[in-house]
């Protein structure tokens, strides 16, 4: 697998990971490194303490399109939807729009719960992998730019210690932990994707060391999840 795991695993590794080996022979852009959250938009206060800047967005938005990102793994018309948010975490699910049927298709996770920590910073876990996303930049609660890095479990037997690509497993504590680069995406709410506020884009834009990357190129052939909820309902 990428010359990082053994057979035993590779099948898992695909399962989980979708096309992760595919994205790893590719150019990669990196990014900088993590930074605090830059907030274009007043952090209401909760019982004297600063509202954590996850919460404050999904508050304000109950969908956002997945606008660009320097992963390689990227479906057009992806969206997170909001199922519900508090001050622990919020639960998310991932839709993609296939306008040439027309029909939503649901990610194979279904809901994610991803737990809050520190002011800008969650993460989702289960018992093959983790993902954790830092919150970068925040403008007015209408778009966002969010830097994401993804691990992977696996038995010690069932993988080699080493880098491949930029691929990286490291044993420890008798199982073998795999991970990629971090990257970041460019979330719009979805009552701003017909005006896209510039400073997202700008901000993504700086956080780039390379210029290759994957973007929208028509947002408005990506559905409304609005719409898929309403037809959900009266069927």
């Amino acid at each position: 697998m990428c010359g990082v795991l053994t057979s035993g695993a590779a099948l898992l590794f695909l399962i989980s990971a979708g096309q992760w080996c595919n994205a790893e022979k590719g150019n990669m852009p990196e990014v900088s490194a993590p930074e605090a959250s830059v907030s274009a938009s007043p952090q209401e206060d909760v019982k004297g303490g600063r509202k954590h800047d996850f919460e404050s967005f999904w508050e304000n938005n109950n969908a956002t399109l997945r606008l660009r990102t320097s992963d390689g793994l990227f479906h057009q018309c992806n969206w997170y939807e909001r199922d519900s948010v508090n001050k622990t975490g919020v639960t998310l699910t991932e839709w993609t729009y296939i306008p040439t049927t027309p029909r939503w298709s649901q990610s194979f996770y279904g809901p994610r719960y991803w737990v809050f920590e520190g002011s800008n910073k969650m993460s989702w876990s289960s018992d093959e992998e983790t993902t954790i996303k830092i919150m970068l930049y925040d403008y007015e609660h209408k778009c966002c730019v969010v830097e994401y890095e993804d691990h992977m479990y696996f038995e010690e037997d069932d993988c080699d210690e080493g880098t491949s690509g930029t691929l990286q497993c490291k044993k420890a504590d008798g199982k073998c932990t795999c991970k990629r680069p971090k990257k970041i995406e460019l979330l719009v709410g979805l009552k701003h994707i017909k005006e896209i506020p510039h400073q997202c884009n700008d901000y993504y834009e700086q956080k780039l060391n390379k210029t290759s990357e994957n973007k929208h190129e028509d947002n408005k052939d990506c559905g409304n999840p609005e719409d898929r909820k309403t037809a959900t309902a009266a069927s």
